[in-house]
């Protein structure tokens, strides 16, 4: 996992109150609480903590999320966005 990854991985710990080491990228979100408010939470943290802003159809995946595999692919997703924009603008 990168280094994005495992931020992502910590930050959903957090707002889902688990430890870390509980949580694989196959553990069901349900089963340790992550729900609407949780989603609003690690949105918001992803912003502030890696500059990951989702954008409103990854919001919605995010709220649908069943697994934090399922995060990590949207924040792969995100992340990879801003660097093309990034590398558009630079040019």
């Amino acid at each position: 996992m990168s280094d994005a990854d495992e931020i992502t991985m910590s930050l959903l710990a957090t707002v889902c109150n688990a430890e870390r080491a509980e949580l694989s990228l196959s553990t069901n979100l349900l089963d340790i609480g992550f729900d609407s408010l949780s989603a609003t939470e690690l949105a918001s943290d992803l912003v502030t903590t890696l500059g990951v802003m989702l954008d409103s159809e990854a919001l919605v995946q995010l709220y649908s999320a069943a697994t934090p595999a399922d995060i990590i692919t949207l924040v792969r997703d995100a992340l990879g966005k801003a660097s093309s924009r990034a590398a558009g603008a630079a040019k």
